[in-house]
């Protein structure tokens, strides 16, 4: 009986790993529908999300040899979580905060993806902070491609060391940090949310609470995850 549970263990646990990219290939494509007329009304964003399927559909082809790589690699550190964002929840968050023409930053950049749409869409100047060198190849050949390279500038720093770049919006991806990092993060919004506008996605930034305006429900790559917005009552009129 133990035999056959093991058995049966393993058989689900193949299963599963055969089965998952399809699912997250298929969520992939519905957060693309829910974005189509944006699409149609910005056509880089379509070039964006082309080469971003691009780059998801060599992943999936290539995961037989990534799987077996990663069984003889030495280096067995965590890697970054990075998640897909979806056009459609940027747009909606960018709406409700009128953020044409703001100075943003994204705290934990990764590939550019809510940076591009920004800066096409509501013309900010946007800022990008990212510590992983394939996230930040990617994010500057996108900026390339796009014609985007003056609006959109990286900057590759470690979070618990640098100082946050000024700006007046500051976009967190809270799910991807050690609590280390988030702890350092909040530390340095504190002084900045009485004038600036903080978005946390998945986390909730305790010693902001005074300054929770709204919780927003928005679809991610992993799923549709709460989204809080911070600021004081005057931090939406950038002078």
């Amino acid at each position: 009986m133990s035999f056959l549970k093991k058995l049966y263990n393993l058989l689900f646990s193949v299963i599963l790993i055969l089965i998952s990219p399809f699912y997250h290939l298929l969520y992939r494509l519905y957060l693309t529908a829910l974005s189509f007329f944006l699409y149609c009304r910005y056509p880089r964003l379509t070039l964006l999300e082309c080469l971003f399927l691009l780059e998801e559909t060599i992943r999936f082809i290539l995961l037989p040899v990534r799987l077996l790589l990663s069984l003889f690699s030495p280096n067995k550190s965590k890697k970054p979580i990075y998640g897909t964002v979806c056009f459609s929840g940027i747009n909606q968050i960018a709406k409700k905060l009128s953020l044409y023409n703001y100075q943003v930053c994204d705290i934990g950049s990764g590939k550019g993806k809510l940076l591009f749409f920004l800066a096409i869409a509501y013309h900010c100047r946007c800022i990008g902070i990212e510590n992983h060198r394939s996230y930040v190849f990617a994010h500057k050949l996108a900026a390339f491609l796009l014609g985007l390279s003056r609006r959109v500038t990286l900057i590759e720093a470690d979070l618990m060391r640098a100082p946050l770049p000024h700006a007046d919006v500051y976009f967190v991806l809270g799910l991807g940090f050690s609590p280390e990092t988030m702890s350092r993060i909040q530390e340095q919004l504190v002084s900045l949310v009485e004038t600036r506008i903080v978005v946390s996605v998945g986390v909730l930034f305790p010693a902001l609470s005074a300054y929770l305006k709204e919780t927003v429900s928005i679809a991610y790559s992993w799923g549709y995850c709460d989204t809080y917005i911070y600021h004081s009552i005057d931090s939406i009129s950038k002078a």
